[in-house]
Formats: C-alpha cells, sequence, structure tokens
C-alpha cells in the first residue's frame, strides 16, 4: 500500500491544485487525532487518512474510498510528498505498483454494470471467485465473442489473471474486485448466459456463504432464460443446502452429479482428484424472464442536509441500528469550516458497504457512490429519517 511517513501535518491553505489533482479541505476526526485529506481527481474524489503510529504520521489512501487503480493514489501521495517536504520521513512510492494492478479491464461495480447494461443479447458469461484463472482464461481464449467476467476479492489472484489477460492479449475478459452478492443485485435482469462458481469457501457461517437464499433469488433474475448456474465443490453440506434455495424458487429445473470430468479444472481441485475427494455438481437453469428493477436514487433534499448538519454539529456519539437484516451503523465523524464526513457501514448485515457521506455546505453524497440495491436504499432512508 503507498503511503508517506510524516513528522507532522503541515497546516496548509485549502483548496490547492497541483496538476490533476485538487486537494479540497483537511478534516478532523471529533474522537481521535486522525484526519481525512479530501481528494479530487478529474471526477473520481477520494481520501487520505492520516492517523499517528510510533510517533510518526502514516499518509495512505483511507481503505473506504481508494480508487481501483494504484496510480491515482500514488500521485495524489507524490503531491503531498512536494507539498509537505519538509515534514516527509520515509515514502515506499518508489516502488511501482504491480502493473497489472493499472489494468483499464479491472473495473469497479458501477463500471462493470454500465459495461453490461451496454450488451445486453450478448453471450455474458460469469465466473466468481476464479482462484488461479485457469478455467476464466480458457473460456475466454476459446470464446472470443463472448463477454467474460471474473469476479474475485483476492488481491494477488486479480493481480496474477489481469498479467495473463496481458500477455495472452484477451480483450474479451473483465474483471471485478467486488462482493459477488452484491454484484449480483446490482447487474440488470437477464444478462447473464452461465454463472460459474467452482469450489466456493464453504463457511461455517453460513450467512458469509455466495449462494444464500436471497442470492440464488437474484441468479434466477440475473440470468437469461435459458441461462445456467454450475456450482461445483467438494462440500456436501454447501452442495443440499444451494439445492434447497434453488428448490425455493417459484420455477426450477436442477441437475446434480457426483465425480463428473471436467476439462479444465483449478489447482485447487487437482489435490482433490489426486486425493479421491467426493466431487458435486449442482447445475441450475432459468425457465422464465424478469422485469428489470427500479433504479434505487439516494438523493438529499436541503432539508435533509439541513437536519443532517444540525443533528452532527453537536456532540457525536457512534450508533448502530439493525433490523430485519439491514444495518446503518455511523462510526465517525470528520469537520473542516463548512464540511462534515460521516464514515458509515450500511446495508445488508452480510455484507454492508462501508462509505463516507459527505456533507459540504447545502448539498450531500456517497463517497463511494453506493452501490444500487435494495438494503443499502432501506438504510439510506433511515439515515434521513433519523428525526423521526
Amino acid at each position: 500500500m503507498p503511503h508517506l511517513l510524516l513528522s507532522d501535518l503541515p497546516k496548509m491553505s485549502y483548496p490547492f491544485t497541483q496538476g490533476d489533482y485538487t486537494f479540497l479541505t483537511c478534516l478532523a476526526n471529533v474522537s481521535d487525532c486522525s484526519q481525512l485529506l479530501w481528494v479530487r481527481f478529474h471526477d473520481i474524489d477520494f481520501f487520505l487518512i492520516a492517523y499517528r503510529k510510533d510517533c510518526k504520521i502514516v499518509l495512505k489512501a483511507h481503505k473506504q474510498t481508494a480508487p481501483t487503480l494504484t496510480s491515482i493514489v500514488q500521485g495524489a501521495l507524490a503531491v503531498c510528498r512536494h507539498a509537505f517536504c519538509d515534514s516527509v520521513l520515509a515514502d515506499n512510492l518508489s516502488t511501482r505498483a504491480p502493473k497489472s494492478m493499472q489494468s483499464s479491464r479491472l473495473l469497479d461495480v458501477h463500471e462493470l454494470c454500465a459495461l453490461v447494461a451496454k450488451n445486453l443479447g450478448r453471450d455474458i458469461r460469469l465466473e466468481i471467485g476464479f482462484g488461479s484463472g485457469r478455467r476464466i482464461l480458457n473460456l475466454a481464449a476459446n470464446n472470443p465473442d463472448t463477454l467474460c467476467i471474473g469476479v474475485e476479492i483476492h488481491r494477488p489472484s486479480i493481480e496474477q489473471v489481469l498479467r495473463q489477460m496481458e500477455l495472452q492479449n484477451l480483450h474479451n475478459l473483465w474483471i471485478v474486485k467486488a462482493d459477488a452478492r452484491s454484484l449480483l443485485e446490482c447487474l440488470p435482469s437477464n444478462c447473464l448466459s452461465e454463472i460459474a462458481l467452482h469450489f466456493p469457501i464453504p463457511w461455517a457461517k453460513r450467512h458469509r456463504r455466495v449462494l444464500t437464499q436471497n442470492s440464488c433469488e437474484q441468479v434466477g433474475r440475473v440470468l437469461q432464460k435459458g441461462g445456467k448456474l454450475h456450482l461445483r465443490t467438494d462440500d456436501e453440506d454447501y452442495f443440499r443446502e444451494s439445492l434447497e434455495f434453488f428448490l425455493q424458487l417459484p420455477n426450477c429445473h436442477c441437475e446434480i452429479g457426483k465425480n463428473r470430468a471436467l476439462d479444465v479444472v483449478s489447482k485447487y481441485e487437482s489435490r482433490w482428484l489426486r486425493l479421491q475427494k467426493q466431487i458435486w455438481d449442482l447445475l441450475f437453469e432459468c425457465e422464465q424472464e424478469c422485469a428489470q428493477q427500479n433504479e434505487a436514487y439516494f438523493g438529499f433534499t436541503t432539508n435533509d442536509v439541513a437536519y443532517l448538519v444540525q443533528l452532527f454539529s453537536s456532540d457525536f456519539v457512534p450508533s448502530r441500528h439493525c433490523r430485519d437484516g439491514v444495518l446503518l451503523a455511523i462510526t465517525a465523524l470528520y469537520r473542516a469550516e463548512s464540511v462534515l464526513v460521516l464514515s458509515l457501514c450500511l446495508g445488508n448485515v452480510a455484507y454492508p458497504q462501508t462509505v463516507f457521506l459527505v456533507i459540504d455546505g447545502t448539498k450531500a453524497f456517497y463517497c463511494p457512490v453506493l452501490l444500487p440495491i435494495q438494503s443499502n436504499l432501506l438504510a439510506h432512508e433511515w439515515l434521513k429519517g433519523a428525526r423521526q
């Protein structure tokens, strides 16, 4: 993670601009000594956080808002290195970020959904948790007219596959770093011809599993009529529970198998095959089309903003609200002259989104933008209705 080590965070005159970066303001945490620097790069807003560690100040991107491309963060820190030169003790900016993590093929959820929406009707296939990438790379190489998508949360796996995409000159494969459950809720209806989920982690805490009752309903929504999901797992409990979820859907066609041979297997599966471990297959086929979802709107009226400013201009106490699987946690408050920034954790309690709510004068917006899913919308309405 690129960062600077400072003796202190100098007082500066904000806003100031250098090149493509504008540093809008510096905000102080009302509960501790950490501070935020609000940065704008073209139309991207994000925050750097400064906090004390071992008698030094660490300055780096706040993980809640860090841009997908590491180079954007490095550029902002390079500006800080120059502007705060008298306070800089050390940095790691000379170590270049992996080239793969600069790839234009690495998208966030909003970018990926926009890409899919532009290509509705095409053969679009999604693999959840691609690991070493054997299957997704082979799929893209052998199906040049197919739009292939890989979703993963493990950074080394993403870097490895992005490097291979460049080496193999694959232009029909896109990668998104995201929780697959959130992604499924955001995708347009009837957009995918195939979903592959091979050897997901069989979490003992079931709410952490990719396939839940809700995500199986989303699978039925995003698959095209005749589209299929293929679950392959060495965990019998995961297999049986997933089958039960799909059987709860109004229309369901499922095929099951055991120890079937595949042309392409992962490193993980190869180990289990050598050990003669049992492997279960579940093939779910979508039998109907679904209506498109209504767009989620996360706006604030001037009255909403005025109330929030009044509410959080007094003493701040962290709070947490949870009901019917929806979470709204207000964890921190940062202040500057005319700006308030709330640190929030909200949405589905099993996979909440962490964001900042920026209140700037009479305007308020989320950074990063909230994912357009129902649990986020409910939490947003809670926040606006906190006075009720």
